[in-house]
């Protein structure tokens, strides 16, 4: 009898990994949609100059189709959270613009004001129940925006959008 070759220590296949999973059509299609998505999302903000916001909506963009089915992707978290991180970065591009004007910050109000928007954000969507985490990504965009309540509005709609191509696409989605 001819035998076996035996597997060296390091060796393991794929299927006796606990917890790998199978690599599979869903994978394909739902990446290939957040692709698209994300490419019109791209379209949208290039206008604006706004790399960040693009960022922030790419990582809500894999929540959405990676784990559709999650807390984090409900409408609620995303559009509430890009809500209150809009608002946040709002609020500390005035302070940033007023701080600069005063000049009583002895280094860059720019980057005080980054800090601040995330904290903000964190802060109210924590407090409010809108947990979106990219949202906090979204307040450093609209607080260091040249167009800050563009960059916002735009964003608030791609995320609605995001939610929307979500909702017609939720029988066939599932958690990656």
């Amino acid at each position: 009898m001819e035998k076996q070759p035996q597997q060296g220590a390091g060796e393991v296949q794929a299927a006796q990994v606990p917890g790998h999973r199978h690599f599979g059509r869903a994978h394909v299609i739902q990446s290939l949609i957040g692709g698209a998505y994300i490419f019109v999302v791209f379209l949208m903000m290039y206008a604006l100059e706004s790399g960040m916001a693009v960022a922030s909506l790419g990582a809500s963009t894999f929540i959405a189709f990676s784990f559709p089915h999650t807390q984090s992707s409900r409408p609620r978290f995303l559009i509430g959270g890009y809500c209150v991180g809009a608002a946040a970065g709002l609020v500390c591009y005035w302070l940033i613009a007023w701080v600069d004007s005063t000049g009583i910050l002895p280094f860059s109000s720019y980057v005080t004001g980054c800090a601040l928007a995330v904290f903000l954000a964190m802060l109210l969507m924590t407090s409010l129940n809108f947990e979106h985490p990219p949202s906090a990504a979204l307040a450093i965009a609209v607080a260091t925006a040249e167009q800050p309540i563009l960059v916002g509005a735009v964003a608030i709609a791609c995320v609605t959008l995001l939610c929307g191509v979500r909702h017609v696409l939720r029988r066939y989605l599932k958690n990656l």
